[in-house]
């Protein structure tokens, strides 16, 4: 399974192809109808906001999972410092 990370690229990647795809329709020579090419560019950047907010969500999620296993090791640095000045330190293996 992916990491939050690793998805995250991948989402950032597929903007890039999107924003790529977007630029080639652009040409000044198309025979798309304006109200069409309104709309179609209108679509693309709806898809291209949605992938910018999953791609925010992602990066927002592996921030708090770095937040939570850093609080972890500070909740068992406390631990150990406590059992350190009682004289005796429990080893989980």
């Amino acid at each position: 399974m992916a990491t939050q990370p690793e998805l995250a690229r991948k989402l950032q990647k597929r903007l890039h192809l999107l924003r790529f795809l977007f630029l080639l329709k652009a040409s000044p020579m198309s025979s798309i109808p304006p109200a069409v090419s309104a709309a179609l560019n209108a679509q693309q950047q709806a898809t291209a906001a949605k992938i910018n907010i999953a791609v925010l969500g992602k990066q927002l999620d592996a921030q708090q999972q770095t937040g939570d296993a850093i609080n972890q090791i500070l909740e068992a640095t406390v631990q150990a410092s406590r059992q350190i000045a009682d004289g005796h330190l429990d080893v989980k293996v």
